[in-house]
């Protein structure tokens, strides 16, 4: 049933906003960081110690176990992977300066210049239909957002909001889904991440494209939404 099938996300984080919400989030959680050297498989660890947005700059704790640390200096570049709610996050580290405080050395460094997100979905997403508009409205704050919809699963969707509108991750929305055939249902989503669309790509140029998961469904919208992923399945297939 597509609605159980399981897949992998490839999500790239490019602001410095961004950047920084996923590092803050690492330091907030004490997410334990699995640290290597290029093209080596020997890992260590560390930790995100200190985050300063404005300066655009981290800090890492001392490699462990010692031997690491030893091999660290300004210019050393190194891979960083963390898990941020199931989410693995990827990225590489170049140390600007090693210092010491109080007596425990950290590695100084400016922000990378993107992260990646792997996510392995429990819900299999389907585009949405070819050449036909999936309308969502967001509301939050009394404000209307409009989008629209390009795929959808049994545990979220994925759409593009056209500026001057800009979205918020972690941030909750009451979600009218405006469906082709008229059809229109409720849910509320949490967004979990949004990309900026600077570069023409089709027809969604200098728009944010998000991805959010739904939240508290009833049984009875989940099993809606879980007809309409399999219904999109089968049409898809048909056209393949």
């Amino acid at each position: 049933m597509a609605a159980d099938a399981t897949e992998t996300e490839f999500q790239e984080v490019r602001t410095a906003g961004e950047i920084a919400r996923l590092l803050k989030r690492m330091h907030a959680e004490h997410a334990l960081l699995t640290v290597r050297f290029p093209h080596e498989p020997e890992t260590f660890s560390s930790a995100v110690i200190d985050v300063e947005a404005q300066r655009a700059s981290y800090r890492l704790d001392e490699l462990c176990p010692g031997e690491g640390h030893a091999r660290v200096g300004p210019g050393t570049r190194l891979r960083v992977e963390a898990r941020l709610d199931g989410v693995e996050t990827r990225f590489v580290a170049e140390v600007r300066e090693v210092g010491l405080d109080r007596g425990i050395y950290f590695y100084d460094s400016s922000f990378p210049e993107l992260i990646h997100y792997r996510q392995r979905r429990l819900h299999h997403r389907e585009p949405w239909r070819v050449g036909e508009d999936g309308v969502i409205r967001l509301l939050a704050d009394d404000a209307l957002l409009p989008a629209r919809l390009l795929d959808i699963s049994a545990g979220g969707l994925g759409g593009v909001v056209l500026p001057p509108h800009r979205l918020d991750p972690d941030t909750e929305y009451t979600c009218e889904l405006c469906l082709g055939d008229g059809s229109g249902n409720m849910a509320t989503i949490v967004i979990r991440h949004v990309r900026h669309l600077p570069l023409p790509s089709v027809g969604t140029a200098g728009r944010e494209r998000f991805g959010a998961m739904f939240k508290n469904l009833s049984p009875a919208d989940r099993r809606l939404i879980e007809r309409l992923v399999a219904t999109l399945e089968r049409e898809r297939l048909k056209r393949s």
